[in-house]
């Protein structure tokens, strides 16, 4: 039993676009992990700082 053409290049087509979906979805997040990772660093300075009086100055406000 052979299998139609049309439906393995159906297949394949779905499969790419599911793939370039995917792709979309991660590097949109790459914003939003960005974003996360500064929220991070800056807190690190403000607590490596804190001790000696400047942790205040990089709150904001």
């Amino acid at each position: 039993m052979t299998v139609p053409v049309a439906s393995v290049r159906e297949t394949a087509v779905r499969t790419l676009r599911a793939a370039r979906a995917a792709t979309g979805q991660l590097v949109g997040g790459l914003g939003t992990a960005f974003q996360a990772l500064g929220v991070l660093v800056l807190l690190a300075v403000a607590a490596v700082t804190a001790p000696a009086g400047l942790g205040l100055l990089l709150a904001p406000g």
